[in-house]
């Protein structure tokens, strides 16, 4: 991106960036005597000159092809009856208000512009109007000066009379006044009026008129008045009234034709927005002792200073000038008594100034952008805390070629006093960056403190364009590109006027066609900024490739073109191989499959590809069997030196090896020797394939869990239900023999209330209590169960010896509490103690 140079379209408005001004003064004794005595006529000229100077000091900064600084010639006839050059060419070009102070004092010097230079004029230009005589004087200047260009440079007239021609002090009268006339507009069509020319007449004339009259619509068609078609271009032909309008409508003219305006201003309060270089107060005099009086925010009368600028207080026009003027609510009062004045404000903004290099930037790049808001002498804007003067940009890029703009981020940092941010040039060739600033005065009303085409930038965006490397076999960079092998290619962007590689900061969409290649794509990119084709070709010899690159407008999403290439890739002969990894070992199924399964969920271990059986029973391993097919088309391949070296890796651990692949009846074999169970990775190491060849992989398994075999699981089962059994008698034993709550002693008492039978209740005796066989008692054995019951309460059974049968019968099955133990059952009594003492014998 370059700033331009300005340009001249020929299919567009052209853009003119030269001026001439003129001024033509009427020094009549008619204006001396009763037209003009306030001798504004002499003032006009500088007046005129410090409007041209001032404009291109604060223009000189700016980058603006619409807003760049008029190379601005000046030149003043004076005229009587004869006509004199009182200012020859002068180029006004001052690089700033010093220099222009320097400039101004070298034209009065050597001028003959004012009233103490009437006395030397009068020898040359003598008495009368001779209007003729001055346009000739001005055609003379023409001549001298270098011919217009479609318009340029733009010349403007400004001739200041009292209206009616005259010889030896005798007006001209009809009809010799119109065949005068006539020829004065001859000579102005002829010699003065080309394109991009006008000609603006102002008549200072007393109240009589007597002048003006006759000669107004000789003026109105001199100046061809009739074509004027801008509502703000000034009359052409026009005569005023008072003293102050002289001054006025010479500033109106000039900036008009600088494409510049300026404001009414009122007596009383005026407010002066923030972000001003200079604000200007000019007042137009009823009369030449009349002043006008400014007091800032503070109060405070402004006198001539550093930053103050008065000029003008015993002359027609005075101005204060106010240089980068606080903004405020300031107060302006005038002496004049009369209503016949005009005052007028001429603010001047502050410029951009681009700080950052403009020069090197491309499509789709990131580029950090720094412009400082500064005065026409490069110094920095005052800094404003005030909120209310906070500083809004709005910043866009336009396309010249399509049209197309897009916002930019930019904004602006009060305490650098610069607009910054980064941005991405989407459209080639000539953009123009348009700058919109909007600030608010102490009345909250908005000013446009910079905005197009004042505040606008002519930028250049470079197109890019694809540059490929040479293509390389992505599986042996020592082998030639062949067909069948995947292949890789390294892609750049670069600038196409420098040729230098670059990064974008948008990531583009590419896309490669090739007819002969499949699974084409491009990746990254790299941290250099390059991308890496790859592809897999199908067909050998010579095979095109076309990359196309678009990218994404950051604002719309709307794609764009980047670039386009096209190349080739020389490709050998190749081999296709299809290699498939599809099966391994003893898979297990059924229970078996179930039984795993369930174990890899409890210990929360992922699910395998498979799972083999590395173990029958214990220490009886069998051979884990990884098995290949390798083909070439339908055929199959016998070459094991295109098979991978295989390992099974466990996440702790040694890895183990298979063997070396042995082939049977098309199926390739690598056994794995007693693999230990576990959960393995399955890892394949594949050879550097030879030259021409590529191995087409399937690979089934990648996870593989090595278990136990049925037999095995069932040992282990029938060990664990031994044990589980064995435990829980061992429990059931040690609570009855160290928690049994029943300790005491059970008695069986006869009728007579004596202790037939007795028996100590201990621990490992609370399962069965058996009485022994006892002569004339019938109960046979006595159970007791509940060491597990709460509360005290056991399950009684008594058994009797039934006489019929002689064997043993269930006679009482009862839940009771042995404390409370008192049973009688065939004559006998039942009864629970805790001291032997109790039972009587």
């Amino acid at each position: 991106m370059t700033v331009l140079p300005a340009q001249v379209e020929a299919d567009e408005e052209s853009v003119c960036t030269s001026s001439q001004v003129v001024l033509i003064i009427d020094q009549s004794q008619s204006m001396d005597l009763r037209n003009d005595p306030n001798d504004l006529r002499f003032y006009i000229p500088m007046y005129v000159a410090d409007i041209l100077a001032r404009n291109y000091i604060n223009a000189r900064m700016t980058a603006n092809r619409l807003d760049r600084p008029m190379t601005v010639q000046m030149a003043v006839i004076q005229f009587a009856s004869k006509a004199t050059i009182g200012l020859d060419w002068t180029t006004i070009s001052p690089v700033d208000y010093a220099a222009w102070q320097g400039q101004r004092d070298q034209i009065l010097a050597q001028g003959l512009l004012t009233a103490d230079d009437y006395l030397s004029m009068v020898p040359l230009i003598s008495n009368g109007t001779n209007m003729q005589a001055a346009f000739d004087k001005v055609a003379e200047l023409i001549d001298r000066a270098a011919p217009q260009v479609e318009g340029c440079p733009r010349r403007t007239y400004l001739m200041l009379t009292d209206g009616n021609p005259d010889s030896n002090g005798d007006p001209i009268r009809e009809p010799l006044l119109g065949e005068y006339m006539d020829n004065v507009k001859s000579l102005v069509d002829g010699k003065l009026l080309g394109d991009g020319s006008a000609l603006y007449v102002t008549a200072i004339n007393d109240s009589s008129d007597n002048y003006w009259r006759v000669t107004e619509k000789y003026w109105m068609g001199i100046t061809h008045e009739s074509e004027r078609t801008e509502l703000d271009e000034p009359e052409r032909a026009a005569k005023v009234s008072t003293r102050a309008e002289i001054g006025l409508r010479m500033s109106n003219i000039v900036n008009f034709r600088l494409d510049r305006g300026v404001v009414n201003a009122q007596v009383g309060p005026n407010v002066v927005p923030p972000y001003l270089e200079r604000v200007i107060f000019t007042f137009f005099k009823p009369d030449r002792d009349n002043v006008i009086e400014l007091t800032d925010p503070q109060g405070r009368v402004l006198t001539a200073g550093p930053d103050v600028v008065v000029t003008g207080l015993d002359e027609g026009i005075q101005t204060i000038e106010l240089i980068r003027p606080e903004p405020g609510i300031y107060q302006l009062a005038t002496t004049a008594s009369s209503g016949d004045y005009y005052i007028t404000k001429d603010m001047i903004f502050i410029k951009t100034s681009m700080q950052s290099d403009m020069s090197r930037l491309y499509q789709f790049g990131c580029f950090p952008i720094e412009i400082s808001l500064v005065d026409s002498e490069n110094r920095p804007i005052p800094r404003y805390d005030d909120p209310r003067y906070a500083l809004k940009v709005e910043a866009t890029l336009k396309s010249a070629a399509s049209g197309e703009s897009m916002a930019l981020p930019l904004a602006y940092d009060s305490a650098t006093g610069k607009i910054t941010g980064i941005f991405t040039p989407v459209y080639t060739g000539d953009n123009q960056l348009s700058i919109t600033a909007v600030a608010m005065d102490d009345y909250q009303e908005k000013w446009t403190v910079l905005k197009p085409p004042f505040a606008d930038f002519d930028l250049y965006v470079d197109r890019l364009v694809i540059s490929t490397g040479e293509a390389e076999n992505a599986e042996n960079s020592a082998c030639s590109p062949a067909q069948y092998s995947p292949i890789n290619m390294p892609v750049q962007f670069i600038v196409a006027g420098s040729g230098v590689p670059v990064n974008l900061c948008v990531k583009p969409e590419i896309e490669v066609k090739g007819k002969s290649f499949e699974s084409l794509q491009v990746i990254g990119p790299d941290a250099d900024g390059v991308y890496t084709l790859s592809g897999l070709p199908q067909n050998s010899g010579e095979q095109s490739l076309l990359i196309t690159a678009v990218g994404a407008n950051p604002t719309s999403g709307q794609l764009v073109d980047i670039a386009t290439a096209s190349t080739s890739v020389a490709l050998q002969p190749g081999h296709q191989y299809d290699l498939s990894i599809h099966d391994m070992g003893m898979r297990t199924s059924g229970l078996l499959n179930w039984l795993n399964r369930q174990m890899t969920k409890i210990n929360g271990d992922p699910e395998p590809d498979v799972r083999v059986i590395g173990r029958q029973l214990f220490f009886t391993r069998p051979q884990v069997t990884l098995k290949a097919s390798l083909m070439e088309g339908n055929t199959p391949a016998q070459s094991s030196d295109l098979l991978p070296v295989a390992q099974l890796v466990p996440q702790q651990g040694e890895a183990v090896q298979a063997d070396g692949w042995q082939y049977s009846d098309g199926v390739w074999n690598a056994v794995f020797q007693s693999v230990p169970l576990g959960q393995y990775d399955l890892q394949l190491t594949y050879p550097a394939a030879p030259c021409g060849a590529h191995i087409q992989v399937n690979q089934t398994l990648r996870t593989v869990r090595v278990v136990a075999g049925l037999g095995e699981w069932i040992v282990w089962l029938v060990l664990g239900l031994l044990a589980l059994i064995g435990l829980v008698l061992l429990i059931c034993w040690l609570l009855c023999r160290f928690w049994n709550p029943a300790s005491g002693w059970i008695g069986v008492l006869d009728n007579n209330n004596h202790t037939v039978w007795k028996f100590t209740l201990e621990g490992s005796s609370c399962w069965n209590l058996e009485k022994p066989a006892v002569v004339n008692c019938s109960i046979v054995r006595i159970k007791i169960y509940g060491v597990f019951h709460i509360r005290g309460f056991y399950r009684l059974r008594i058994y009797c010896l039934d006489p019929n049968t002689n064997r043993e019968k269930l006679v009482i099955d009862v839940i009771v509490n042995l404390k409370e133990l008192n049973t009688r059952v065939g004559g006998y009594r039942i009864k629970w103690v805790q001291d032997l003492n109790q039972l009587p014998f």
